[in-house]
């Protein structure tokens, strides 16, 4: 890498800071205007003026730098780092404190004034420098950081920093949503948990319901704590942000493993490597019950051992069969990739020759066999997976082809009000930098492998952008969840130096083909879209939930003793969780079940649905509120409400009415109209 002078990194660094203060302090003061409290709230006046003291000490510093005292400056983050030193491992305390203090500014009560970027940013920025600080004195005091930074010290601890803070503030999200509010905290959040509780169904609801075909392998990972019985729901809300961060964490640290110990890299800059593919993977997000299929590939496959290697891609595809269709290739195409990455292409012909040298078919042939047969095999695989699963839980198979038969918004693919970025800006974005990087390490590879792995990312990028445009879908991007996973995979083993070469090449070192801005890049989108991320809770007072939960227990309870049937189309967790005790289950025509049907036309499920209200079958609904209300493309998930109001408010609303409605909840009681 090429060595960068701190002068130049620091006034880079003041000019960047400098930025940084003026764009926060003009978004405070905006704000503090609209709210009527500048040189009225002496905290906002204060915060403005710290703000305009900041941006004009950072351009003072800035201007002297390029003058003969600079070296009166540049000499003081060292000193200040010598300083901070005699606190040794006390600096990753601070540290600690510092994004934690960042994070409660962003999600904490005040949170509501710091949901614009402009200002989240900055003052993200303004915690990465003093986390810099923190760590090149703790490198400093371990007489370390020779070995961990080099030659640019200040610029990797300020990386690392970076990309340390992201995680910090990105695991911090997950606080507010390990929440005892007895209510769904999103539109489908606590469904999540009444579909995993099915694999238990006798034991809860004293009746055999069969599991959701969506998605079982997630619930599955769901279920694991009704093995207790009687678990709280803040528990089972814990246990999933466990998953999200468990898995995501032990993915990428299998991929870490496969590296080995290059050189230079100590603790410090593993955990700042695992945590920036912790932040890349959430970029999508790629959601953990899918990440379980790499992380047996990644821990299993071995480039030597092909019936290793098959065993294990079988075990992935099997997982793959019960999670998503547009999965059941990845564990193939995953060990594939390894394979083309750890594993040159051998003989004699190639050994003699180049790079992109013609050799005969029986070669390349042998060469790509392997790959054939994982990905093929594993394919296979994974549908008998799902026909077993079909088989053994008794699942109803109405949502298998619902993926084929749902409308694709093309339009998604750009700037839209549901996904403000668009799926292509987004993506290319989002991927851009870590593909260069790729393409930079694998250019000197024989064509053949150049190909094979191209392929692979091609067709799961493309695959990833058509299922994106699906009704349901393209709010982020999570359906090219496989792409990223795979993407990381090979930049990581490019900028490793962990691409094995041909035998007529010598390993040469990936970091110095890289350039500066490609690397910088790849290091700051991950961390941008996870600040992004995130926000305070605003739930109702405990005595006002207490008191709409009270009524529901008494409109239910008088409803079940006439002998009528209450069907739950939402909040069917307070069955779950016995919040409403005594009130049979009705397994029929669940929110989200209900609303894949619905973006699928599925005529066979919705005629058995207003067959049900046609004949006012239920004494009581709990839906969510019901409006007939149609907002088409100009709003966001406009398809989607239309849909719903189309296929299941309309005819719902044309044999029920309006019993009660909870308005702040968002809960709507549907009576048979007589």
């Amino acid at each position: 890498m090429v060595r960068i002078k701190q002068p130049y990194i620091l006034r880079v660094v003041l000019l960047i800071t400098f930025m940084m203060l003026v764009l926060a302090t003009y978004r405070f003061t905006v704000e503090a205007l609209d709210l009527g409290v500048l040189f009225k709230s002496l905290r906002w006046t204060a915060a403005a003026g710290v703000g305009f003291g900041g941006s004009v000490l950072a351009l003072a510093l800035l201007m002297v730098s390029w003058t003969s005292w600079d070296t009166k400056i540049t000499g003081w983050p060292n000193q200040v780092a010598q300083t901070l030193a005699r606190l040794k491992e006390f600096n990753l305390v601070l540290f600690i404190l510092v994004i934690a203090s960042y994070s409660f500014l962003m999600i904490g009560p005040v949170g509501i004034y710091f949901q614009n970027m402009q200002l989240r940013l900055p003052l993200f920025w303004l915690a990465t420098l003093t986390g810099a600080f923190l760590l090149r004195a703790f490198t400093i005091a371990t007489d370390d950081q020779a070995k961990t930074w080099g030659s640019t010290g200040w610029l990797g601890a300020t990386a690392a920093a970076w990309v340390l803070g992201g995680i910090g503030y990105k695991i911090a999200t997950f606080i507010p949503s390990v929440s005892t509010y007895p209510f769904s905290l999103g539109w489908s959040e606590a469904s999540r948990y009444y579909y995993a509780s099915l694999f238990f169904s006798k034991q809860i609801y004293g009746v055999v319901v069969a599991p959701s075909t969506l998605h079982p392998s997630r619930y599955l990972l769901q279920a694991v704590p009704f093995i207790i019985p009687g678990l709280p729901l803040w528990v089972h809300r814990l246990w999933q942000v466990l998953l999200w961060v468990g898995v995501t964490y032990v993915t990428v640290y299998l991929l870490a493993r496969r590296f080995g110990h290059p050189e230079g890299w100590t603790w410090i800059g593993r955990l700042a490597f695992i945590s920036w593919g912790f932040l890349f993977l959430f970029q999508g997000p790629v959601y953990y019950h899918l990440l379980i299929c790499a992380l047996i590939v990644l821990w299993g496959y071995d480039s030597h051992h092909f019936w290793k290697s098959l065993s294990v891609v079988l075990l992935a595809s099997a997982w793959a069969g019960i999670s998503r269709i547009n999965w059941y290739p990845v564990p193939g195409m995953l060990a594939a990739c390894l394979y083309f990455l750890e594993k040159g292409i051998e003989g004699p012909e190639i050994a003699k020759g180049e790079p992109g040298q013609f050799i005969p078919w029986r070669h390349w042939g042998q060469y790509l066999l392997p790959t054939v047969i994982w990905v093929a095999l594993g394919t296979m695989t994974a549908f008998a997976s799902q026909a077993v699963y079909i088989l053994l839980s008794g699942a109803k198979v109405e949502a298998l082809t619902s993926s084929f038969s749902s409308d694709l918004l093309w339009y998604r693919l750009w700037p839209n009000p549901t996904f403000p970025l668009g799926i292509v800006p987004a993506i290319l974005l989002v991927s851009l930098p870590t593909f260069v990087i790729s393409v930079q390490g694998l250019r000197r590879l024989h064509w053949i492998r150049q190909l094979g792995l191209m392929t692979i990312l091609l067709i799961l990028f493309v695959g990833g952008v058509v299922v994106s445009t699906k009704i349901g879908g393209g709010s982020n991007l999570h359906n090219l969840d496989a792409f990223l996973v795979l993407l990381m995979v090979v930049g990581s083993y490019v900028l490793f130096e962990r691409v094995r070469p041909e035998l007529h090449m010598e390993r040469t070192g990936a970091m110095k083909r890289v350039s500066g801005p490609v690397l910088a890049l790849a290091l700051l989108v991950p961390v941008i879209f996870a600040i992004d991320s995130g926000s305070p809770q605003v739930l109702p007072e405990r005595e006002k939930v207490q008191e709409v939960l009270t009524a529901l227990s008494a409109m239910t309870a008088e409803t079940v003793r006439q002998g009528g049937e209450v069907l739950f189309i939402s909040q069917r967790h307070l069955l779950t969780f016995g919040m409403l005790p005594d009130v049979p289950l009705v397994g029929n025509y669940e929110k989200v079940f209900l609303m894949e049907m619905a973006m699928a036309d599925n005529t066979a499920y919705l005629t058995n649905f207003y067959k049900d209200l046609r004949e006012q079958h239920f004494a009581m609904i709990v839906s969510d509120r019901e409006r007939e209300i149609f907002k088409g493309s100009d709003e966001m998930f406009g398809e989607e409400n239309d849909v719903w109001v189309n296929r299941v408010t309309q005819p719902l609303l044309a044999y029920y009415q309006e019993a009660e409605l909870f308005r702040q909840f968002g809960i709507e009681i549907l009576m048979p109209k007589r």
